[in-house]
């Protein structure tokens, strides 16, 4: 949420914090889900079961697509970052194994 200076209202403007906030929301709703399902299946609502399921399988979609969205996010940050030179001074390479 964003306050009318551009700040975010948690002082910091950070799409990392923003997309690990929804991941973490997507996948504890989720798991609460769990507990809707079998109290509806105890209930012998089948209709309701299915509801609890879709909406589980909806917040599921949405942690791993925002799992997707920072990785990407945090790759291109750190192309960003990328100093060859200090690297090589440092003796890091991307070489991968």
């Amino acid at each position: 949420m964003i306050a009318d200076n551009g700040n975010a209202v948690t002082g910091t403007r950070d799409v990392v914090y923003d997309l690990i906030s929804v991941i973490y929301h997507a996948l504890k709703g989720a798991e609460t889900y769990s507990s809707y399902v079998e109290d509806a299946d105890f209930m012998g609502d089948q209709e309701l079961v299915q509801f609890f399921r879709r909406v589980q399988e909806e917040d599921r979609r949405r942690a791993e697509e925002a799992k997707r969205l920072l990785r990407k996010h945090l790759a291109r940050e750190a192309a960003e970052d990328w100093n060859p030179v200090e690297a090589h001074v440092k003796g890091i390479s991307l070489d991968v194994v």
